[in-house]
Order: C-alpha cells, then sequence, then structure tokens
C-alpha cells in the first residue's frame, strides 16, 4: 500500500533539510494539526521559505513513482523545497469540516504571493477537499 501524501513529502524533506529545518517544520506542522489554522499557521505559511530554503526538491525516479503511487497525476517534479514545506503545511490541517477547511484555503489565496500562490495550486490535488 502506498504511503500516503503527508508521508511522502515528510520523508523527502527530512532526507533534504538541515536539522534546524526539520524541527521548525515538525513543530509548526504538529500546531496546524493540534490547533488548526489559528492567525500563527498563516504566518508559518508565508515564511516557511526563509526557514527551509527554495532549492529545487530535486526527487529522484524511485520518489517520483511512489507520488504517481500515492495520488493518480501526482508529479512533483518541478517542486522546491519550500512548495514541498506549504504542501506540509496544508496537509497538516484537520479535514473534519469541508467548509472551515476550504475557508482556509481562500484566505492563503488573498494574501497569498505568487509563490505561495503556486504552492497552494500545486496542493489542490492532495487536500482532502480539493
Amino acid at each position: 500500500m502506498p504511503a500516503p501524501p503527508f508521508e511522502l513529502i515528510d520523508g523527502w524533506l527530512r532526507g533534504r533539510l538541515e536539522d534546524d529545518a526539520v524541527t521548525y517544520l515538525r513543530e509548526k506542522t504538529n500546531a496546524a494539526r493540534e490547533r488548526g489554522a489559528e492567525p500563527g499557521f498563516y504566518l508559518s505559511f508565508s515564511t516557511v521559505g526563509r526557514r527551509v530554503g527554495r532549492a529545487d526538491l530535486a526527487l529522484t525516479k524511485a520518489e517520483l513513482d511512489d507520488a504517481l503511487a500515492a495520488r493518480k497525476g501526482f508529479q512533483p517534479t518541478t517542486w522546491s523545497v519550500a512548495q514541498a514545506a506549504r504542501t506540509l503545511l496544508l496537509l497538516s490541517l484537520r479535514a473534519g469540516d469541508e467548509t472551515a477547511h476550504q475557508s482556509v484555503v481562500d484566505q492563503l489565496c488573498e494574501d497569498a504571493d505568487l509563490g505561495e500562490l503556486v504552492a497552494i495550486y500545486q496542493a489542490l490535488p492532495l487536500l482532502p477537499f480539493p
């Protein structure tokens, strides 16, 4: 059984980031999971690129195959580390209430710069309510 997208992306980032960036991202994903989209979530989403960098994610063939196995059409070939981190943050949010979840994505889109918008649009097929 293929790993879910959250686990894949988390593993990809752990293998590419420095320990302090992994710790930062773990803290922010845990906060999103526990507290939802509190104001700190929006700040984390917009600033995560400064903490993890913007290098290409540069996935291997095996990692790309895992992505396709996890979700049909999932091809993160051009993703950056920052885009992957933003996707991980989005996937950390609780998915219980569709309206609330979509409200968070809408709010992110209203305030996002171009790089953040690209990450949101790339993440949409992976979200519980795309």
